[in-house]
């Protein structure tokens, strides 16, 4: 009886440690990570369809578009409801000398490969001091200029709370600090 139970708890933790592996091994690639961004296909406001590599677009003739990788230009969390975590990122289109437009994008995950659903242009010269996704809504902290700022410092503090609704970036609050 002993090695009956015995063998029936092994067969069991056997079971169980394969269908684990099989689950992760069924689910490994399907996440979105920061390299698979850095190597996806974006619709810039400006520029139209990019081809990011490494983080920057290459068919540009002197502009630059990149994606930063630092902690405020990234976040991962389910934009659309599905259980599926996806991500939201800052993409920097740099032309002229002094020029920045900043962009946030929505990326849904689409069995693991990105696809950018929505965007909504920030500003020029915008400062993002931090980004997330909260409840499947992005919420970014920006900096922005004010009236009376120079084009290089923007100093107006701002809290911005967006929804992915369809092909759109809907504005839901805006929190200004002095």
């Amino acid at each position: 009886m002993k090695g009956n139970c015995f063998l029936f708890t092994l067969m069991v933790l056997l079971f169980v440690l394969v269908v684990t592996s099989w689950d992760v091994s069924m689910s490994h690639g399907k996440e979105l990570t920061i390299e698979k961004l850095k190597n996806t296909e974006l619709q810039s406001l400006k520029y139209g369809m990019v081809k990011l590599r490494d983080g920057q677009a290459s068919n540009l003739a002197e502009d630059t578009v990149m994606l930063s990788e630092k902690p405020n230009s990234v976040a991962f969390g389910d934009l659309n409801g599905d259980g599926v975590e996806d991500a939201t990122v800052i993409l920097w289109s740099f032309y002229n000398i002094s020029a920045c437009d900043v962009e946030l994008i929505a990326i849904v995950n689409e069995a693991g490969i990105p696809k950018q659903k929505a965007a909504r242009l920030l500003g020029d010269q915008v400062g993002v001091n931090a980004l997330a996704i909260v409840s499947g809504a992005i919420v970014v902290d920006v900096t922005k200029h004010r009236p009376d700022d120079p084009h290089c410092c923007p100093s107006l503090r701002s809290i911005e709370i967006y929804r992915l609704e369809g092909e759109s970036l809907v504005a839901l609050h805006e929190s200004i600090y002095k």
